[in-house]
């Protein structure tokens, strides 16, 4: 499992191998990694359906990074012109 995971990071996220191997020294930090990525992959499923053949997977990141790196939540909201979220 450890192999595993160590691999998703470095493959996705771009870290170093040994960044990925520290990340197990923190059990509780890798489901927030994973966590995130599921709602980053959720919104751009989203706006693949919404924009169907117009979606351009550069367009998406370009777009998703330009709001620096608040929450997932925000950046949804920004993307889609939703409201944004009150802070609970």
């Amino acid at each position: 499992m450890k192999a595993i995971i160590g691999l998703f990071l470095t493959l996705s996220i771009i870290v170093s191998q040994s960044s990925a191997d520290k990340q197990f020294e923190d059990i509780a930090q890798l489901p927030t990694y994973f966590g995130g990525f599921l709602e980053h992959y959720a919104l751009r499923q989203e706006l693949q359906k919404r924009r169907g053949a117009k979606f351009v997977l550069k367009d998406y990141h370009d777009e998703e990074l330009s709001f620096g790196s608040p929450p997932v939540q925000y950046v949804r909201a920004l993307m889609l012109d939703e409201l944004i979220p009150a802070i609970k």
